[in-house]
């Protein structure tokens, strides 16, 4: 267990709800609450980068190489989902959400910075950003996409 602790970490109340998801029986150098999980959640706290994660947490190579693996197998999407739940939870609702706010804007830009085309209703010539929220604004999904075309949500 490291000696300082973050505003950014886990607490045991959190760490009881996901810690079924990264039981495994083998015995680590590093413990994957304390010096890897907490650095993943330092570094979005914080928005520092890799190299730079304080001395207490496992080197930046081993935070990043589980990282992109939770990614890459939805354990992280997965947690997410669990931690929303459970908020939801305490404030006495649902655990899923009954509604959406759905919303569209239009965005100048020019061809140079990506997909670029004319909003012909609004006279935009640009991008159209669309983003979908729970209540409470918790974001659920977002794209953004040219004036003209069909929107491809991704959650």
């Amino acid at each position: 267990m490291r000696q300082k602790r973050y505003d950014s970490d886990v607490t045991d109340s959190q760490w009881e709800e996901i810690s079924c998801y990264f039981t495994t029986g083998r015995r680590r150098q590093y413990h994957l609450r304390y010096h890897v999980l907490d650095a993943i959640l330092y570094i979005v706290k914080t928005g520092t980068q890799w190299r730079m994660l304080p001395g207490g947490f496992a080197p930046w190579q081993t935070v990043y190489y589980y990282f992109r693996r939770w990614r890459e197998e939805g354990r992280i999407r997965c947690i997410l989902s669990i931690t929303c739940r459970s908020a939801r939870r305490r404030e006495g609702r649902h655990g899923e959400p009954s509604a959406l706010i759905i919303d569209c804007q239009s965005v100048p830009s020019t061809r140079v910075g990506g997909i670029s085309s004319f909003d012909a209703y609004k006279k935009v010539n640009g991008r159209k950003r669309h983003i979908a929220q729970k209540a409470h604004r918790r974001r659920y999904a977002g794209a953004a996409l040219g004036g003209s075309r069909t929107c491809g949500w991704r959650s």
